[in-house]
């Protein structure tokens, strides 16, 4: 937890753009500010619990928290889960009512909080007629939104792909899974690629140079460490962008990785980072912060003992038990294979890893798969899974029965 005049100053500034304290006056934003104390927290961190007392609110300064709730009974499963960001408050609802936690409140991307005490909150209200009427319209329209029986459900949105080795055709699934959800969904794909590309390269892919659609992104990177023309922008006909740094991402901006990742969030559904084989500190900071982590394996015995340290450095860094991890095999290294039930059990995974890039002659030459052929597998599997396009089941009677794809 710390706190300086600098951080305040600014948090004057961006309190009063805020609706709930735009109509205090100046000086009494400033006084307010003071009274804020910033905490810092890394993803997945919980900030408090449902049925905990309340004693704080919370204002996110940047960063991204999940609100949810559990209803007694019911296999602990969210009955409402919303996720806020940079602007948005919580937690002030408890110390109204003066009621325990209502909902438990985590960190999805690291955050900036600024948390005003209980005490300095009231005194907040009593001074300022207009807070309490904002609130209590505020409130009147979340019961509103409530009666309708649905939340703001959170999806993933944020993915690395890494591999074991380099000539396992990650660039192929990657781009080729990038292309079947744009293809089978609505969803607005960036691609990140940490590490240079040739042109000739993302040619051969079907990628071509376009300007930056977003000139606001330069605003957050140094202007000592990169020039716009650094920055090079690269489109696929299917519609998926790519982003490239032309002397790769230096390791000064690991620690501005979240604010980078929260501007990417406004603009687009999935983010996918290609990591490549080498975990680099900027590689590590995006595998934490990133909700899944995809790997493709080498699954040849010669190969085994980097695999698993290869995933125990995954595990180590996304966290064993968050299930942030998933396995897929290449086939383009070597002739014999250990069978995928029995790298299960060599490597302790959850579930048997899928076969993700087979030996063909589009995996071979770097090229993207974009035949879709039944039944659905490899890139374009994981690409509807992460889409959530759900296939229907025809049953004998003529009835149809929709579920998600299971890969």
């Amino acid at each position: 937890m710390t706190g300086n005049i600098g951080l305040h100053k600014d948090l004057s500034h961006f309190l009063k753009q805020m609706p709930l304290f735009a109509s205090i006056p100046d000086e009494q934003i400033r006084k307010i500010a003071g009274c804020f104390l910033v905490v810092d927290h890394q993803k997945d961190t919980v900030v408090f619990l449902q049925g905990a007392p309340s004693d704080s609110m919370y204002v996110i300064y940047s960063g991204a928290v999940l609100i949810y709730a559990t209803q007694p009974g019911k296999n602990q499963t969210p009955s409402l889960e919303i996720e806020l960001g940079r602007g948005d408050f919580f937690g002030e609802m408890a110390l109204l009512s003066d009621l325990p936690r209502t909902a438990s409140a985590r960190i999805t991307l690291d955050a900036r909080l600024f948390r005003l005490n209980k005490q300095d909150f009231h005194d907040l209200l009593y001074r300022n007629r207009h807070i309490g009427l904002f609130l209590s319209r505020l409130y009147a329209r979340r019961l509103s939104f409530g009666a309708g029986g649905s939340s703001m459900k959170r999806g993933p949105v944020f993915y690395t792909v890494s591999a074991t080795d380099p000539a396992l055709g990650l660039s192929h699934f990657l781009y080729s899974m990038s292309y079947h959800i744009v293809t089978e969904s609505d969803k607005k794909v960036l691609v990140i690629e940490p590490y240079l590309e040739l042109e000739n390269s993302m040619k051969r892919f079907g990628l071509h140079p376009i300007a930056c659609p977003d000139a606001s992104l330069y605003a957050l990177l140094p202007a000592q460490l990169f020039t716009p023309d650094d920055i090079n922008w690269f489109c696929h006909p299917s519609g998926f962008c790519v982003l490239q740094v032309n002397k790769g991402f230096n390791p000064c901006l690991v620690d501005m990785l979240p604010r980078l990742m929260e501007k990417f969030k406004s603009s687009y559904d999935l983010v996918i980072f290609g990591l490549g084989h080498h975990l680099g500190s900027f590689s590590r900071q995006a595998v934490r912060l990133c909700d899944k982590n995809l790997i493709i394996i080498n699954n040849t015995h010669a190969a085994l003992p980097a695999v698993k340290e290869k995933l125990e450095s995954l595990e180590n860094i996304a966290g064993t038990g968050l299930d942030r991890v998933r396995v897929g095999v290449s086939h383009l290294c070597g002739t014999i294979g250990i069978p995928r039930e029995t790298l299960k059990k060599i490597l302790h995974l959850s579930e048997t890893p899928q076969i993700w890039v087979e030996k063909s002659d589009k995996a071979v030459n770097d090229e993207i798969d974009t035949e879709k052929r039944f039944p659905v597998k490899g890139a374009r599997a994981i690409a509807r899974e992460l889409a959530g396009v759900r296939i229907g089941l025809a049953l004998g009677a003529g009835a149809a029965r929709d579920g998600p794809i299971s890969v």
